[in-house]
This record gives C-alpha cells, structure tokens and sequence, in this order.
C-alpha cells in the first residue's frame, strides 16, 4: 500500500469507530425509552429515599446536571434542562401521618421564604444508576406553613403518595420545593424525578448521521485497500534466429 492508501484507511477506520458510537448511542436511547418511560411520557428515576434534618429541599431545575442518560461525551450542551419540556416530581412521607408539600414557585419569591432557612439544594440528579447529589445549606430561621403561602405557580399538599407535574418553556427563574406539610424539620421521604425529554427525536438523529458515517467509512476503507489495476505491457518477441 502506497502513503495515499494508508491515509485513506487511517481515515475510514476513524470514521468506522464514530459511525459505531453513534449506533450505539441511537439504540441506547431506544432502549432507554421502552425501559424508564412512564405512561406519561416521563423518564424516571428509581424510588429514591430523602432523610435529611433540614426544613426544606430545594431544586433549581436549570441548574441541575442530569446524569446518566444526557452525558455522552460527543454531546456537548446536554448538561442540563435546556432540552426538556416536563419535570414531575412524586413524592411520599416516610411516617405516613405526616403530609408532603410540594410546590413550584419562582426562585425569587422561594429564596425570599426560606432565607436563612436550613435547607438540601439537589445539585445533580443521576437516571441510570438512581441516586441525587445535594448542597446543604445552614440556617437559623424557621420558615412559615408552605400551605398558607399565596406564592405558588404550581402545588400540591397531602398525605400519602403526592404527584406534582409541571410543564414550562423556559425552566430559568424557577424552583421547585418539597417539604412536611407543615413546615416543618426532618425530611424523611421517597421520590420519584422524571423529566420528559426528545430522546426519540435524538435516537433518529444519531441513527440518520451514524448509519451516513457508516457508508462514508465502508466506502473509504473500500478505496484504501482495492488493487488498482494496471495493464502491463509486453514488449513483442523477437523472431527466432534462423541459421544459415
């Protein structure tokens, strides 16, 4: 093989591996989405147990790194909710005398209410495995019933199993809050986050570009290592000698 081919091989096999990748990709998220999706579109996390002794925990949803399903290292700009058009949010107390609080407000009026209030910020929510990573925050004051709050875009107040949806355009400026139905300390619960998510559309496009790459690769590697053909040329024979 002369230097051209090798380089054309070089390439193809480099394009081969991104084609491969991004099948995979594709048919993780086929997967993912007959496996974690709900019947209300929602991908899921599993039940997850809240015990913290604070008053309040506090997600700020377009500052949440959603882990596990988003973090392919080809794909740039999938760290957070930017893509997202749901969160839901289902929730039970542990004690099951106690109600569950769940409620959305934008984050202004929230850090109003709970200013120097002790709380858990959820930081980073993994899908695959189910867990969540928290920032405590100390504080002194003792926050007032959530119920009797008028500040609430969205919420949700019971005993037993607690389901707050809520769809948005745009999740900048806003949290969302889970606390005892009244107010107050020690948080002993079990959650369920889900988001809903294009992963179908996602799944399409990394099938579309990997199976262009594909052909792309095959096609290279074909040039790189095919046997040009050349026509050799004889030169004629010479007559016999004759001798006298």
């Amino acid at each position: 093989m002369n230097k051209g081919q090798i380089t054309l091989l070089v390439i193809g096999i480099i394009v081969l591996l991104v084609s491969i990748g991004m099948l995979a990709a594709g048919g993780t998220l086929l997967w993912l989405d007959s496996t974690i999706k709900d019947g209300d579109g929602f991908y899921c996390t599993r039940t997850i147990r809240i015990e913290k002794g604070s008053y309040a925990i506090v997600a700020v949803p377009d500052s949440i790194a959603m882990q596990g399903i988003w973090d392919w290292p080809w794909r740039y700009g999938y760290g957070d909710l930017g893509d997202l058009t749901a969160f839901k949010v289902e929730g039970s107390n542990n004690d099951p005398l106690n109600q569950v609080f769940i409620g959305v407000a934008t984050a202004s009026e929230l850090d109003d209410y709970l200013t120097d209030v002790e709380l858990d910020e959820i930081s980073s929510l993994h899908i695959i495995p189910s867990s969540v990573d928290y920032r405590h925050h100390p504080g002194n004051a003792v926050p007032g019933n959530p119920a009797t709050q008028t500040f609430w875009i969205e919420s949700t107040l019971g005993t037993g199993s607690q389901v707050l949806k809520w769809d948005f355009v745009e999740p900048a400026g806003y949290s969302l809050v889970l606390m005892n139905g009244d107010g107050s300390a020690g948080i002993d619960m079990s959650i369920v986050l889900g988001v809903k998510a294009p992963l179908i559309e996602d799944a399409v496009e990394f099938f579309v570009f990997g199976g262009v790459f594909l052909l792309f690769s095959v096609l290279v590697i074909y040039l790189s290592v095919r046997r040009r053909s050349t026509t050799v040329s004889e030169s004629p024979e010479a007559p016999p000698s004759t001798e006298n």
